[in-house]
């Protein structure tokens, strides 16, 4: 069984200056994909780093996505990322 704390030990090996992590299991509820109240099924991550500066999208979601190989063994069905680098979280934030 996955949970926030694990995934969040795993990410933090990205040095970072946010790093939000919700759970929304319990709005696929009813989803053959949604294991439970104490499973963590469908999370939706925010990080900020410095680490993607020069990275795509792409290759931040890659990244990500690696570290989190074995929660997606183990349960972790689906994971929506906002993957940004300081400037561009101030650009999205003020528009």
């Amino acid at each position: 069984m996955t949970s926030i704390q694990e995934i969040q030990d795993k990410l933090s090996v990205i040095s970072s200056e946010v790093m939000k992590i919700n759970d929304v299991s319990p709005l696929h509820k009813g989803h053959i994909e949604y294991l439970g109240p104490k499973q963590v099924s469908h999370i939706h991550i925010l990080i900020i780093s410095n680490k993607f500066n020069g990275m795509t999208k792409v290759t931040r979601h890659r990244l990500i996505n690696s570290l989190l190989k074995t929660e997606f063994q183990n349960g972790l069905h689906a994971v929506s990322i906002q993957a940004l680098t300081p400037s561009e979280y101030t650009i999205e934030s003020e528009s």
